[in-house]
């Protein structure tokens, strides 16, 4: 067979657009986060690690003080991701009494490709669980582990040794790292992030119940029983994962290995060295463009329906399907090396680019070259996705699609659908027959700094002459009986007018309340709601307190099981205390957003639909937990900034 070369680069950066996503508000979203950029104080967000005798110390870029120094250099490292974006290790050799544990999310670990980290085997270790014939046998000791927090980014430049210790009765061993999202609901605890590998590991990388994780590179050449491990994965996106052979002419194992229960994975190229199996696909679904054999491989493809889960807690779905888009075989093929082309650090802090290229030797010397390459930029200040618990995100310079309805009782510029950025698929629309009941996207708005906002131009109350909305049903039901809230916009003067309510029904008959800003019967002060039960039981409600009709960041905490609720106003408390204080019944899982009313289910004109919104929505953004103060100033600031506003909320810097 003919051998061919495919070069795939870095993919086109509107291919990372969700669905339905106009370029108009994408452009404007890159303007706005390039700025953010620019102003970045990237240097005290960010911790270098290194030894210093027999001490290993922490400090800032440019600047020789020590923040803290420890003998252990897995506290001082520990320390820097507690208390950093971005903490890196840089050259040397580092013995750690136990695995490094990830402390929260939205961070950055960067090991320099000239450290070495490697676990101290007299010490007690900190294991994992893990499924085998002998259960209990094994005591798994991850080098790395995130467990369970959102957009961690592990780029690993460096060695991870490996450690062994083996008696008839027990074991321990290290793996190099894993991203660990198992929880007690049995999805995907773990949602985005990156990791990156071009270092030295001779054991697999593993991503447990975790989604949408990115993984530009994972080259290895030591051939470990697979580079890469999935299971109860979903909606990951994989570029160049190879595994080629550390001496010319040698065989590999699997390049990846989808042991179990993964679904929605795309795989831009796969490379293996006279492998065993280049993909093993066990009860998963994957769909890959391009599958390379360096050398006649033992076996191309592995799958089946039947899987043997080692770590993962979700059910079996009990099917698989594996589609190759692409296959080449180089037969002809005499060796195969990496070439990593990784920064030096730390000067090339805060911006560069990691890149990889396979190189096959053929008999007769010619070459054949796969590259892959991803840019990293660390100076970039915290957005709502960076904080743990983020359960909805609608943007108005985000995931809008309009149509022209001027001829139909509408505006050139009615939104028909608005998508969630969350990562959750909580997107809302309106598919109504009346096409006079769609909201009006407003691209520029100058008490938002010229960012669009949504505007509604309902007459609250029970009046239905218009009846702007947008529904969603959630992706995945979720609690929200502790909850944080923030929306940036304007309420006009009017009275009985609901923003957004968020519940577990939308229509009447089974309830249509939930979670919820409001304006009452003072049209010139606004309250928040937190409903109980199916959405129509007891609540809790606050005091009105006063609102005028500019553009503000208005926040909401609540607490439904202690029958509490604080608000704020550009990030200062109000004066609201709770006029109705139920703790029972807790609010059933939210299951629908209504934006502009609520009711939305039952037919206009119904008593149950009301409340229609009149005024602006640029930004609606919710957590299902309480947020600690430098959470909700983060989030606070960059509302704030984003739309040119004054408030109370302040930079957040590095602790």
């Amino acid at each position: 067979m003919q051998s061919h070369e495919l070069v795939i680069g870095l993919r086109d950066i509107t291919s990372n657009m969700p669905p339905m996503i106009p370029v108009r508000s994408f452009v404007a979203f890159a303007a706005s986060a390039l700025a953010l950029s620019a102003h970045g104080d990237w240097k005290r967000q960010t911790a270098l690690v290194s030894q210093k005798g027999s001490e290993t110390v922490v400090r800032h870029p440019g600047n020789d003080a020590v923040l803290f120094q420890n003998a252990d250099p897995q506290l001082a490292i520990e320390w820097g991701l507690k208390n950093a974006r971005t903490t890196v290790l840089l050259a040397g050799e580092y013995s750690v009494s136990d695995r490094i544990d990830v402390p929260r999310a939205n961070i950055t670990l960067i090991v320099d490709k000239d450290a070495v980290l490697r676990l101290n085997p007299d010490s007690p270790h900190t294991s994992i669980s893990f499924k085998a014939s002998k259960p209990d046998y094994w005591q798994m000791v991850p080098m790395l582990y995130n467990k369970g927090h959102d957009n961690v980014r592990l780029l690993v430049f460096g060695k991870l040794e490996k450690y062994k210790w083996e008696t008839k009765e027990r074991g321990k061993q290290t793996l190099p790292l894993m991203f660990d999202g198992r929880n007690e609901k049995g999805d995907c605890g773990l949602s985005g992030g990156m990791l990156v590998v071009t270092g030295h590991a001779v054991e697999s990388f593993w991503l447990v119940d975790s989604s949408k994780v990115e993984v530009p590179i994972v080259a290895l050449d030591t051939a470990p029983g697979a580079s890469l491990v999935l299971e109860g994965c979903e909606d990951c996106h994989l570029g160049l994962i190879a595994s080629v052979a550390p001496e010319p002419g040698g065989k590999t194992h699997e390049t990846i290995d989808l042991n179990s229960r993964s679904i929605d994975i795309t795989i831009e190229r796969l490379i293996g060295e006279r492998s065993n199996e280049i993909i093993d696909c066990n009860e998963s679904h994957v769909v890959v463009d391009e599958v390379v054999s360096v050398g006649p491989p033992q076996k191309l493809f592995g799958r089946g329906p039947v899987s043997g889960p080692r770590f993962t807690d979700r059910r079996s779905f009990g099917s698989r399907s594996l589609d190759v888009r692409k296959t080449t075989l180089l037969k002809n093929a005499k060796s195969a090396r990496l070439i990593h082309e990784v920064p030096k650090l730390p000067q090339a802090l805060p911006k560069f680019t990691v890149k990889t290229t396979v190189e096959v030797t053929m008999q007769g010397g010619a070459k054949r070259r796969y590259e892959r390459a991803v840019e990293i930029d660390l100076d970039t200040e915290p957005k709502p996705d960076s904080i743990d618990g983020l359960r909805l995100w609608l943007a108005a310079d985000e995931g809008v699609m309009t149509e022209d309805n001027s001829k139909h009782g509408g505006s050139k510029r009615d939104v028909t659908a608005w998508a969630d950025q969350s990562g959750n698929s909580n997107d809302v629309a309106n598919k109504s027959a009346d096409r006079a009941t769609r909201p009006e996207f407003v691209p520029s708005v100058g008490g938002l700094g010229g960012k669009p906002a949504i505007q509604f131009k309902g007459k609250g109350g029970s009046n239905f002459e218009v009846t702007e909305w947008l529904l969603g049903k959630v992706g995945k039901p979720f609690d929200l009986n502790r909850a944080t809230v923030f929306m940036v916009g304007r309420m006009d003067q009017r009275s009985t007018i609901s923003a957004f309510t968020l519940g577990p029904n939308a229509d009447s008959k089974i309830g249509r309340g939930g979670v919820g800003f409001r304006r009452g019967g003072n049209d010139k002060a606004w309250f928040t709601v937190h409903y109980g039960g199916p959405g129509n039981g007891k609540k809790v409600q606050s005091t009105e307190t006063p609102l005028d009709t500019k553009h503000h960041v208005l926040s909401a905490f609540f607490d439904k099981s202690k029958a509490s609720v604080r608000m704020s106003i550009d990030g200062k408390k109000t004066d609201a205390t709770e006029r109705d204080a139920d703790s029972l019944p807790l609010l059933d899982p939210i299951r629908f957003v209504q934006i502009g009313g609520h009711g939305i289910l039952d037919p206009p004109g119904d008593p149950g639909a009301e409340w229609f919104f009149s005024g602006q929505i640029a930004e609606i953004v919710v957590f299902n937990r309480i947020l600690e103060q430098e959470e909700s100033n983060t989030v606070g600031w960059y509302l704030q900034n984003k739309y040119g506003l004054k408030g109370a909320f302040v930079k957040p810097t590095a602790r």
